[in-house]
């Protein structure tokens, strides 16, 4: 394999100077995550003109738009939430719409001007403009939607404040529906809006429409479909028969409150390695690392753990106790006291700061995965089900299906199966809101899958609290 120390000017991987840090290919880049239909589903095809797919996330806004009399992707855009300068989650948007109409309203019109760039680049791209003459003749006739509570509140203009305070009851239920006027969007003004239904106060349409991509409601066998975010929904499949939860993990795994951490993106560290106590890691498009994202900050703290550098505990070894138990090693020098307390130095940089992970970076991951195992774990024994019954788990997400699922087994984050077993699912969310915008039938799937699935909630259940307190700790 090809490597590149960062640090100095040449290629050597003996000169030390970057002490140990070393730079290889990245592991495989999945830009764009996979839309996968399942292979029953058949668009209605008796509509003229083209329609759009949303998958309103917190941090992201992906559409895909298609021709409505063929089924036909035409094109796929993406774009950052404009919301998020009031804030990386959910909590934080809900806040600072409860001070009144006016903050809701900037919200929506920011999510709103994040959608229609989207639209504005999806009907200007030259594949829809420049071979097929009807996309300005019919123009966008249909929408649909998919996204998280919130955002799915926000987008129809309802008050989210619900939502942050037990018992999580939406503003609204099923699926809404509105015309292209009233929506807001760039659209045709008779257009069709739907936005897919919310399962619960915190399982929102994308969970819907992952269900309806993977047919989970007539699956047989025990299936878990997990999207891990900043809030992780997962939902347990027992031969068709579902239920629900949501773990807030909180914004470690997108990166933020993390040290060193940022979003998923050039110069991003985005795997980590320790072999022979020499650092390895890659970054996002093979850039010079400014930053660690989440899929490196599970790596890292995965390498730390199975090199001995952290207990069971997570905590970080002082460099005295690390040399006596491992006198033959050389990470001893890498960890030291920084402004926040011990910490384990991943790069060291000539020029900025030194990428490092901290005490505090440790316990954010240990909270985040953590509720994400301990709700698996609940909702497996509720339905009476152990590890050895699982038949599959599906990884959803941008951030699921950039997990390495051998590591996120070895930090305690996804049960302890096979990995074999373990599947990315791509980006369900989109696959389902396309099939409901191509498909009525689909769309009243949806509807019933919001009526079928039952949602337990975590904070009330006193089990939660036990279980996730054990999963903080590592395997040992």
């Amino acid at each position: 394999m090809s490597k590149r120390v960062f640090g100095c000017t040449g290629t050597c991987d003996t000169c030390r100077r970057c002490r140990g840090a070393l730079f290889v290919e990245d592991r495989g880049r999945k830009d764009s995550l996979p839309i996968t239909l399942p292979e029953d589903f058949y668009p209605d095809g008796n509509s003229e003109g083209y329609g759009i797919a949303f998958d309103l996330g917190t941090t992201t806004v992906v559409g895909v738009m298609a021709d409505l009399g063929t089924g036909r992707i035409t094109g796929t855009a993406a774009r950052r939430n404009g919301q998020a300068v009031y804030g990386q989650d959910v909590i934080s948007r809900i806040a600072f719409a409860q001070k009144g109409k006016k903050e809701l309203t900037v919200l929506r019109q920011l999510a709103l001007s994040t959608m229609n760039e989207i639209i504005s680049e999806l009907k200007g791209s030259t594949e829809v403009a420049g071979k097929d003459d009807r996309a300005a003749g019919e123009g966008i006739v249909k929408v649909a939607v998919g996204g998280n509570s919130t955002m799915s509140h926000i987008f129809t203009g309802h008050d989210p404040r619900s939502l942050a305070f037990a018992p999580f009851a939406p503003a609204y239920t099923g699926t809404w529906v509105t015309d292209g006027k009233e929506s807001g969007l760039d659209i045709d003004e008779k257009a069709v809006v739907k936005v897919l239904p919310s399962i619960g106060g915190h399982v929102g349409g994308d969970i819907t429409a992952g269900i309806l991509a993977e047919r989970l409601y007539e699956r047989k066998g025990t299936v878990l479909l997990a999207d891990i975010g900043t809030n992780g929904e997962v939902v347990l499949s027992l031969d068709g028969d579902m239920t629900v939860c949501s773990a807030a993990a909180g914004p470690a795994f997108e990166g933020a409150a993390i040290c060193c951490g940022m979003r998923d993106g050039p110069g991003a560290v985005n795997m980590v390695s320790i072999e022979n106590d020499n650092v390895m890691f890659s970054t996002v498009y093979g850039t010079e690392p400014i930053g660690i994202c989440g899929s490196g900050i599970i790596d890292a703290v995965a390498a730390m753990s199975g090199s001995g550098v952290i207990d069971e505990t997570g905590r970080i070894f002082r460099a005295e106790e690390f040399s006596k138990m491992y006198p033959a090693s050389s990470l001893a020098e890498r960890i030291r006291t920084g402004e926040e307390g011990r910490e384990f130095v991943l790069i060291y940089k000539e020029d900025g700061e030194d990428i490092v992970i901290t005490q505090a970076d440790i316990r954010a991951v240990q909270t985040a995965k953590a509720a994400i195992y301990a709700g698996m774990m609940l909702l497996l024994k509720k339905s009476g089900k152990t590890l050895e019954d699982i038949d599959e788990v599906i990884l959803a997400g941008s951030f699921g299906n950039r997990l390495d699922k051998e590591r996120a087994v070895a930090i305690g984050m996804l049960p302890p199966v096979d990995t074999g077993k373990i599947r990315d699912g791509g980006n369900t969310a989109c696959a389902g809101v396309l099939m409901a915008l191509l498909s009525d039938k689909e769309a009243d799937k949806a509807e019933e899958i919001r009526k079928k699935a039952r949602q337990m909630d975590l904070a009330g259940e006193e089990e939660f609290q036990k279980g996730f307190i054990e999963a903080m700790s590592f395997p040992k």
